[in-house]
């Protein structure tokens, strides 16, 4: 385990699983941890392990000595794609699929996603033991990236109910707001109505991935990431805490908030329950961000309710003229987030803030306080001077600040925002 053999070393696809037979780990017996020899090798292989270790031993032979395998009868039996190009792993087969199926999507500024919701009886559910599995009998696929991103988030809910009620969760939340350091949210609002002297406020967005570009940086450390935001000055921290897609959860939210505590964070979701809200709020975030076409526009002002109960801001993005005007209609809205993409496929679209920006019921709740942000695309001082012409007052950025070694820095020198 001192490096690849030469074998590996040449090949020209990474391993993409491995299965270890036969089956078992006495890690514990030989070196007081559960699961170490399991554990070393999942390190070195960096691909999903199936299987245990087995008639042998994998470990230091003393204290300070290499990891070495010996006395061992154990098939390790690591699997490659035959062509690089193949794609490998749940996540990469489902970008594929996609990318193919909506490669010539169609760019109409006004084409609405449709998002229909996963069909919860395509698994039957197995126990055995201590293992629980599904089989599948009626497998579906999404049509779209939003979908195929629901579709994750449902199942990630569905984990979540398991494992604590609604009405539990609700229990405490409320028990978490009465205490006093967790009444006092930071307002991103009125941050945002403070950042007016600047031609636009930045948002610095926190991902991990982004589903067109994927890995957006070699070393993700989201708490070093939001404290180079934090000494760039920008008005708020936005992190996506959708772990399949975007990499983030709540636990990352929480230790941002932790290094931030006078900066606005932003929990932005693909929210569709409020057992999400709740989750947000006990999390430690100031504002949620909603996406209104992951949504009925029934649930709109019912989720916006909810988010203000809890004392938490809310924005809204929007990428059609008719998910404008339905957010426009929820009472008290504050701030509306132009959404720069094509929803299906994720790609950039620029012109949808020309042409929102142009509506007059915009207008004129701009005129009553409403603050408009706009996010996706914006990577160059140009696209901020060109947002700002708009009349855009924020910008939320991710891409192609976190593509950079520093992203705060970033913010100034690839932006020009001080």
């Amino acid at each position: 385990l001192q490096g690849p053999s030469d074998k590996l070393s040449d090949s020209k696809t990474e391993t993409s699983g491995v299965l270890i037979f036969p089956c078992l780990d006495r890690g514990k017996i030989l070196f007081d941890e559960d699961n170490y020899e399991t554990q070393k090798i999942s390190d070195y292989i960096k691909a999903p392990l199936g299987g245990f270790f087995c008639n042998g031993a994998i470990g230091p032979l003393s204290p300070g000595d290499p990891t070495t395998v010996f006395g061992s009868s154990t098939v390790v039996a690591m699997m490659s794609p035959v062509s690089p190009e193949t794609p490998v792993g749940p996540f990469k087969v489902q970008q594929a699929a996609l990318d193919e199926k909506l490669e010539d999507d169609s760019d109409d500024l006004e084409k609405e996603v449709e998002v229909v919701r996963r069909d919860v009886n395509s698994g039957r559910r197995v126990n055995t033991g201590l293992v629980e599995f599904s089989v599948v009998e009626n497998l579906g696929q999404p049509s779209n990236k939003l979908e195929a991103i629901v579709w994750e988030k449902e199942r990630e809910v569905e984990n979540m109910r398991e494992r604590m009620a609604l009405g539990d969760l609700i229990y405490q939340v409320k028990q978490y707001m009465k205490i006093p350091k967790n009444q006092n949210l930071v307002d991103v609002y009125a941050a945002l109505k403070e950042s007016a002297s600047k031609p636009v406020a930045v948002i610095g967005e926190i991902k991990k991935f982004s589903p067109n570009s994927g890995e957006l940086r070699d070393s993700f450390d989201e708490v070093a990431i939001a404290s180079q935001y934090k000494s760039s000055g920008v008005a708020a921290l936005s992190i996506v805490t959708e772990k399949q897609f975007f990499g983030c959860s709540y636990e990352d939210l929480k230790e941002i908030k932790a290094i931030a505590p006078d900066l606005p964070v932003i929990c932005s979701d693909f929210f569709i329950y409020p057992y999400q809200i709740y989750k947000t709020r006990m999390a430690g975030a100031d504002a949620i961000k909603i996406l209104a076409a992951g949504l009925p526009d029934t649930d709109l002002p019912y989720f916006h309710k909810i988010a203000r109960a809890v004392g938490m801001k809310v924005i809204v993005g929007v990428s059609t003229t008719r998910q404008l005007e339905q957010v426009l209609k929820i009472p008290d809205i504050e701030m509306i987030s132009i959404v720069n993409r094509n929803l299906a496929n994720w790609k950039v679209q620029k012109g949808r803030v020309e042409k929102l920006m142009n509506h007059p019921d915009l207008k004129a709740a701009q005129e009553k306080g409403v603050i408009v942000l706009a996010e996706g695309g914006y990577a160059s001082k140009a696209d901020i001077e060109e947002a700002a012409a708009a009349g855009i007052k924020g910008v939320i950025v991710g891409d192609s600040l976190l593509q950079e070694p520093n992203p705060g820095a970033a913010v100034k020198d690839k932006l020009g925002v001080e």
